[in-house]
């Protein structure tokens, strides 16, 4: 493996003494002028081809990165990876046009791997674009192809968003979405409730895997709309005041919803003449959770062509019919914060002028201006025709432990009173109601935004205390280096035993977590409760880099749990040593495949006190410590 080391637009060859992601080159940039990073991207060709579709551009930590031009990669054949070191505050890309120009939005053309990121998707001028990334297969002359492209991000901080973060709908049928322990924050559009989401894909998906994830303020947060989902995983998230539905779509394979928080979900409501279901003349208000059929006849749902009846896609085969769904909900917080009930139930008509209601006076297909009543709010959690197919397949849909109490997080959805009167009246803005003006109901600037909803400020710590505008000492390390806390400590999972929501914001549960661990314990529930994953293929993601988690739990008596992640095939060798450096145990000595991997220790003849256990893998090495106590 070679490093390139990017100091201005002079590059040089490193031998590499560590690995950063998967074999081949590592592109190291160094924050030395604004534009380099897209300079040292899109000029990474020969003849417009890749010199290396699998390279790394590693961005260094504690460091802000100046985008002045848009970055454009035909890579059809690799991914795009860009990676922020660990052991500081994480790299921070703004974006900042150069001589007043805006910045177009970044297309690439492949797959696309952000790792360990701060992006700031608002430009210095506080403008924004309607994608920020655009996402297609690329042409076939250059390797172009459907299957299978993938958006992996992990451990990224992304703030704002317009439409979309990610537009994904050049990438044809079966992409895969592997988004993990990251935060989606101040997700806003100020004109719409539809914007605000983190990827749009209008195409059949064959693998959707969310987890440890954080959104605020969303719109149609993760969208597939029209489409079927052939396997979902949907662990350990919090959703915050997300205006409209978390998931854009309700056709599924195999969906798993576990352990966690919606709060304030679909907030905005709905009215009555623009509710409708996909795929039949029913219609249905939305739930947090959706479930419905994609087989029955004349459907308009996108399938994957292998689940095609006839060569014309007319029928579907019985593969995606009700019956083979695998559905699992459960150890969810659904909340309605009741300061919003002063907007849903008008005390004193403060919204409108015709009752005890939100009101809508939009013309939706020519049906008219009413004023139509807003419904389904506060949003509910299934609506009718969910809850009828989880009682007519109950060995396939299985429900438990469903909250709607006060998750009780840190930080709260809605802070006050004055927070919910300029949700509501953002709202009845825009439902078309006169009585307020875009002035009126400017709630980018409130306290329901979590952070100032600007662009130049950059939250971080400056001496010791947490702050919107970290000036020199900009950034992050962990999330809960941020101001807002998501985390709570009053539901607790059946599953795992660890706080429902997503753990970022628990350093010492998020350091010894382990996804897939999680997802076969989830498993395991859904068996023993009657269900059945024979047949069902899970993909558990793409390990980024080599890891070492913190055991847990620690301190232990006797036993405790290390896990470890390596992103290719290499040699491991993990091995516990007493603070003499004396070897008292080697758990793992040999070749490993790429993932993520989980030992047990027992440490039932060794005396109480301190030990370390040292992971060497490849050229990685890394050593935590563990407390015996007995």
């Amino acid at each position: 493996m070679k490093i390139n080391l990017v100091l201005g637009m002079l590059p040089c060859v490193l031998v590499a003494v560590r690995s950063f992601g998967a074999p081949g080159d590592t592109t190291v940039i160094v924050n030395s002028a604004a534009g380099i990073l897209e300079t040292t991207i899109n000029g990474d060709v020969t003849n417009n081809v890749r010199n290396n579709p699998s390279r790394v551009y590693l961005l260094q930590k504690n460091q802000t990165y100046v985008q002045n031009a848009p970055i454009s990669v035909i890579n059809p054949a690799g991914t795009l990876a860009i990676v922020g070191e660990s052991g500081g505050r994480k790299p921070i890309i703004v974006m900042a046009p150069a001589q007043g120009k805006p910045i177009g939005q970044n297309t690439v053309q492949g797959s696309i791997k952000l790792v360990n990121i701060h992006y700031q998707a608002m430009q210095m001028d506080k403008t924004q674009n309607n994608e920020n990334w655009f996402m297609t297969t690329g042409p076939a002359t250059v390797g172009g192809k459907n299957l299978p492209q993938v958006l992996t991000i992990d451990s990224c901080l992304f703030e704002f968003a317009n439409i979309d973060l990610f537009e994904c709908n050049g990438w044809g049928s079966g992409a895969k979405f592997f988004i993990t322990n990251s935060y989606f924050r101040n997700m806003f559009h100020p004109g719409q409730w539809w914007g605000s989401r983190v990827y749009m894909c209008k195409n059949p998906v064959d693998t959707l895997w969310v987890e440890n994830v954080t959104t605020t303020g969303g719109g149609l947060t993760f969208l597939m709309q029209n489409s079927l989902t052939r396997f979902a995983y949907l662990n350990h998230n919090t959703i915050v005041n997300n205006k409209k539905n978390w998931l854009q779509s309700q056709f599924y394979i195999t969906f798993i919803v576990t352990n966690n928080i919606f709060i304030n979900h679909n907030w905005a409501g709905e009215d009555t003449t623009i509710v409708y279901n996909e795929d039949t003349d029913r219609r249905e208000f939305t739930g947090t959770i959706n479930i419905d059929t994609t087989d029955s006849p004349g459907s308009r749902i996108l399938v994957q062509p292998q689940y095609y009846a006839t060569a014309d896609s007319s029928r579907y085969t019985p593969d995606v019919g009700l019956d083979r769904m695998k559905v699992f909900v459960s150890n969810n917080v659904n909340y309605n914060d009741t300061l919003m009930n002063r907007y849903y139930l008008n005390e004193n008509n403060a919204y409108n002028a015709v009752g005890p209601y939100p009101v809508s006076y939009l013309n939706w297909f020519g049906f008219g201006k009413g004023p139509w009543i807003v419904h389904n709010v506060p949003g509910m959690w299934m609506n009718k025709r969910t809850r009828a197919l989880f009682a007519a397949y109950p060995h396939g849909m299985i429900e438990e432990n469903t909250i709607t109490g006060d998750p009780q997080t840190v930080t709260p959805g809605i802070k006050d009173a004055t927070v919910a009167d300029q949700m509501a009246k953002w709202d009845s803005y825009q439902w078309g109601d006169s009585h307020y003006t875009a002035a009126s109901s400017d709630i980018t600037h409130s306290a329901y935004i979590f952070g100032d909803y600007d662009p130049a400020t950059i939250p971080g710590i400056v001496n010791g205390m947490k702050t919107e505008n970290a000036g020199a000492n900009a950034g992050i390390a962990k999330f809960t280096d941020l101001t807002e806390n998501f985390s709570q400590s009053a539901h607790i999972s059946t599953i795992d035993g660890l706080p429902v929501g997503s753990l970022i914001w628990d350093d010492v549960k998020f350091a010894g977590y382990s996804s897939p661990a999680d997802y076969r314990e989830v498993i395991a529930r859904y068996v023993a409760l009657g269900g059945s994953m024979t047949g069902v293929k899970a993909d558990p993601g793409v390990v980024q880099d080599f890891t070492l988690s913190q055991n847990y739990p620690n301190p232990f008596n006797p036993a405790t749990t290390i896990r470890y992640g390596i992103p290719y095939r290499s040699r491991v060798r993990l091995a516990v040593f007493n603070t003499l450096g004396q070897q008292v145990a080697v758990l793992q000595d040999g070749e490993q495949d790429a993932g993520r991997h989980e030992v047990k220790f027992d440490g039932s003849v060794l005396a109480s006190g301190v030990y370390f256990y040292r992971l060497q893998a490849g050229s990685f090495t890394q050593a935590k410590k563990l407390l015996l106590l007995r």
